[in-house]
């Protein structure tokens, strides 16, 4: 197990039991400014995405640097790397003219070969953080791409073919653009917090969604630069819940459903997931969590 960190990232056996650091904050060689999110290719190597330095760092599954390159799109929000590696597809808003709006890219070496996923149902800007993405690979070999804040799956080609959207309603009311900020009396959206996709096809949304009864642990604060903002309660329950599904996207089926009260932020696989609980004294500790769910038979 890694975790990421623009420290240097921490590398953890099966157990829990800590191994050693990958690199270390700095701008040169294997060093990280920020931690970005992180994709292992079939072979083992471990692709490291920097936003702060427009840079992907590849290490082999023994953590000794293979290579690394110059990648200008911007802040990337979500990597998966395909076979060997070679070929990799990220979810980031580029400034780039040409690819302003297409928020996945396809990198085939040191190359981004085809920018797509431009939205064309939606009141996004072209610059909308609200564009993000969160990616799995389907066993076809089909790009499987979730938007954020819209609970949308599009099912694109290796070529960036759009092949299928759908979306999943009465989840959480849906947002037109981006969201609204937190305020007393809007409705909280929930989001969507990852993807992936098991052997079989399904794939497994994890999102956040909103408890009713939120304002309850809501108080009122002013940030240093003066502004006004709604803040959680100390000692409050979080304003999100997590809700685990498992879709069918042949037949347009949720297969399964399950809302858990702790906060989970992202799979380990389609069998296990990860969150955070803290110690008595404050510290974060993370905390992996099998995923029970029952499918119903094929």
């Amino acid at each position: 197990m890694i975790v990421v960190r623009s420290s240097g990232h921490q590398v953890y056996d099966r157990n829990g039991a800590f191994l050693q650091i990958i690199g270390r904050a700095g701008s040169g060689p294997l060093e990280f400014a920020l931690a970005g999110p992180m994709a292992i290719d079939a072979v083992g190597n471990i692709h490291f995405f920097d936003p702060a330095l427009n840079r992907e760092t590849v290490v082999d599954r023994n953590f000794r640097l293979l290579r690394e390159t110059t990648l200008a799109l911007g802040v990337v929000y979500d990597a998966v790397a395909v076979g060997d590696g070679r070929t990799r597809f990220v979810s980031s808003v580029s400034m780039d003219p040409v690819k302003i709006g297409h928020t996945v890219h396809r990198i085939d070496g040191d190359s981004v070969v085809a920018s797509f996923g431009e939205p064309n149902d939606s009141a996004y800007s072209p610059a909308s953080v609200a564009l993000q993405r969160q990616l799995a690979m389907h066993p076809s070999g089909h790009l499987v791409s979730v938007r954020r804040f819209e609970y949308v799956i599009e099912v694109f080609s290796p070529g960036g073919e759009r092949r299928l959207l759908a979306r999943r309603k009465g989840v959480w009311p849906q947002t037109a653009g981006d969201p609204a900020p937190v305020a007393r009396g809007t409705t909280l959206n929930g989001y969507v917090q990852d993807v992936e996709v098991d052997s079989l096809g399904h794939v497994w949304v994890l999102s956040m969604e909103p408890r009713s009864n939120w304002e309850r642990y809501a108080k009122d604060a002013v940030l240093p630069n003066g502004m006004k903002v709604l803040m959680p309660t100390p000692d409050a329950p979080p304003w999100w819940r997590s809700r685990l599904e498992v879709l069918d996207l042949d037949t347009g089926r949720v297969l399964a459903s399950r809302v858990f009260e702790q906060q989970l932020w992202g799979f380990l696989g389609a069998s296990q997931l990860y969150g955070y609980e803290y110690t008595s004294q404050g510290e974060p500790q993370l905390v992996i969590y099998g995923a029970s769910i029952s499918l119903p038979p094929s």
